[in-house]
């Protein structure tokens, strides 16, 4: 509760407990790995911070578990009743593993790999430990390219880096 303090006392405070939030990090053997904080700034005014480890949901999910949170905060009985992870896992493991790979072989059947790196430069795929940290590249997309992959992301439930991950193996294939 913040909403003793106010102007720069309390966005100090807040960008403290932010700080702190972010900096306490995650074990992922022990619990919780997602951490919701509500903070009160005024009567009616309120911050939610959220701080997850990576390993839950990428930013797209990120914004589906928030809308769900949200939800059974104002309506407990909205959501629909959880699936145990159980069931999943038993229906996976009902699952023909032979057809599986029989399906997997005949799909790759002709396949090969994908040289990054022609085998005659002496240089592997990756970064080599004498390859200086400025190997990078980076360029900045016009506004109006920008927008349109934005709106391409929206149109197919996808998020850049999706969507930039399929184009670069695309790319590698």
């Amino acid at each position: 509760d913040l909403s003793a303090t106010s102007g720069p006392e309390q966005e100090d405070r807040l960008v403290a407990l932010r700080t702190r939030e972010r900096a306490a990090g995650f074990d992922p053997a022990r619990p919780p790995l997602l951490r919701i904080t509500l903070v009160r700034l005024a009567p009616h005014r309120h911050t939610l911070i959220t701080t997850y480890h990576h390993i839950l949901f990428d930013g797209w999910s990120q914004t589906l578990v928030l809308a769900e949170v949200l939800d059974a905060y104002t309506d407990p009985e909205s959501l629909p009743p959880v699936q145990p992870f159980g069931r999943y896992l038993a229906w996976l493991g009902r699952q023909d593993r032979d057809a599986a790979r029989a399906a997997w072989r005949q799909a790759l059947d002709g396949a090969e790999p994908t040289l990054v790196v022609p085998p005659a430069s002496g240089r592997t795929a990756g970064r080599d430990a004498d390859t200086p940290e400025t190997d990078v590249l980076e360029r900045l997309l016009p506004q109006e390219l920008t927008a349109r992959l934005d709106a391409l992301c929206r149109r197919h439930d996808l998020t850049l880096n999706t969507l930039v991950q399929g184009v670069w193996a695309t790319l590698l294939g």
